[in-house]
């Protein structure tokens, strides 16, 4: 995004020239710098050693199914545009305020310049120019499977194009409406160029400090009390004391079996590997990169589902129905809510969940 702003920029100003060698400087030790995270993402984009059929499965379930919410537009919701669309236009009118030079007042030691605005509002730019992309390849009103080329569409989606703009544009807004508090603080005249030199005026006396305590308050308890009202004490599907037993059977597990031991969680599963340190048989979470672990992890699923669905025709988990569960996934234990009708006896039982030991039929 920094190294497109820059090209604009040098286009902007005809100077693609004079500033080539630049850019290629930039670009080159962005390239090494990103190393780390750029060698795995080429080995992973050349592997394609897996049949066509693997591949096309793999970008249908990541892209269309296990992650629509971030990659497929027509998953954004409604909402979702309204808020993009009224933080672009308030950059756009901030943006346009600031730069023409009658408002930004700087405070002292500072050196916020014209070009550092102009460049800001570039990497926005580029950062919209990459989500309008992904609007384009991936827009569908069809069905995906009756969309023409869905295939190729889902590979380039698998970039989360939007990631980048989604990120950007609150952090853009928020330094605009801080460069504009700065602005409204200092007051001055219009017609004063406050980014090439000029005089400053200032709102003396208590004035001064009144509008400014004003705009502190605004623009800290506004997010500040957003933040902590939409805060959750538990994650999504916990309730408060839920979660705490979660974290208990987590830790009975810890302590109580083989490291090797295999579990199959519930789908709602959160964080089970970090305080249990014991491997999962599937997580809804925890979805692969790669398209055979794409495709392994969505037959799991639908492995304990149809288990699930089975076992449940005579209303209840049995022993029969455990030890099938035992062949098909190789599971020690199972952790579950605790309503669920097993007809074992478990081997932990608390408040909200409870473990059950799964073994093989004789």
């Amino acid at each position: 995004g920094i190294g497109g702003a820059a090209v604009m920029t040098a286009v902007s100003r005809a100077q693609i020239r004079t500033e080539a060698a630049g850019l290629g400087v930039f670009g080159a030790a962005s390239v090494l710098a990103a190393m780390p995270g750029l060698l795995p993402a080429v080995r992973f984009l050349l592997s394609g050693g897996e049949p066509a059929e693997v591949r096309e499965r793999a970008i249908f379930v990541q892209v269309y199914w296990r992650l629509r919410h971030h990659m497929d537009p027509v998953a954004i919701r409604f909402e979702q545009w309204c808020y993009a669309g009224v933080l672009l236009a308030v950059c756009l009118v901030l943006g346009v305020w600031l730069l023409s030079g009658w408002r930004l007042r700087v405070l002292s030691g500072c050196g916020v310049l014209r070009e550092s605005l102009q460049r800001l509002l570039w990497v926005l730019t580029v950062s919209l120019a990459a989500a309008a992309g992904g609007v384009v390849v991936g827009w569908h009103e069809l069905p995906v499977e009756h969309m023409g080329g869905w295939q190729w569409r889902g590979s380039l989606l698998r970039f989360y194009p939007f990631r980048f703009f989604d990120g950007l544009l609150p952090c853009v807004t928020a330094m605009m409406l801080v460069m504009t508090t700065v602005s409204f603080l200092r007051g001055g005249q219009r017609g004063v160029d406050v980014f090439g030199g000029g005089s400053q005026s200032f709102v003396g006396g208590a004035g001064r400090w009144l509008k400014g305590a004003a705009c502190l308050a605004v623009l800290f308890s506004w997010p500040w009390g957003l933040a902590l009202c939409s805060r959750p004490a538990s994650p999504a599907g916990y309730t408060t004391a839920g979660w705490r037993d979660w974290q208990a059977a987590c830790l009975w597990l810890h302590q109580n079996t083989e490291r090797e031991s295999l579990v199959l969680t519930p789908r709602e599963s959160f964080a089970f590997k970090w305080f249990s340190e014991r491997a999962e048989y599937v997580s809804y979470k925890d979805c692969p990169q790669d398209p055979a672990g794409i495709v392994e992890w969505d037959r799991r699923l639908w492995a304990v589902h149809q288990w699930s669905a089975a076992s449940l025709r005579d209303g209840r988990y049995d022993d029969a129905d455990l030890a099938r569960l035992r062949e098909l996934t190789e599971c020690d234990y199972v952790l579950i809510r605790g309503q669920e009708p097993f007809a074992a006896v478990p081997v932990w039982t608390g408040e909200y969940w409870k473990i059950y030991r799964v073994n093989r039929l004789n």
